[in-house]
């Protein structure tokens, strides 16, 4: 399993667990947990880049690494889901540091 695959999994079982929320949008930090959706979505960004999520908790070490982009959109009959990450610690012999992966599901 890639490195953005398991978060991905995890995003899509809160959708699953929260049909009727949006989550829609764009993050590169985790977004203040204001309801359900706002919170789940906290509490992803913040396990993929390894910053505190809204109770205080640090994943470490993050899963993927801090400057950590994901959108979601079309959701929820055609959901796709970008996670973006520098992955310049592995060398840039792969063409280039930049790393995407695209996940599209239904919910």
């Amino acid at each position: 399993m890639r490195p953005a695959e398991f978060p991905v999994e995890a995003i899509i079982e809160a959708m699953r667990a929260n049909p009727t929320g949006n989550y829609n949008g764009s993050w590169t930090a985790p977004p203040p947990a204001t309801n359900l959706v706002t919170r789940d979505l906290n509490f992803w960004m913040a396990g993929m880049q390894g910053v505190a999520n809204a109770d205080g908790v640090v994943t470490s070490p993050a899963i993927i690494g801090a400057g950590t982009q994901a959108s979601i959109s079309g959701c929820p009959a055609a959901c796709v889901i970008t996670v973006q990450w520098d992955d310049s610690r592995a060398g840039a012999d792969q063409g280039g540091t930049t790393r995407t992966i695209v996940t599209r599901t239904t919910i």
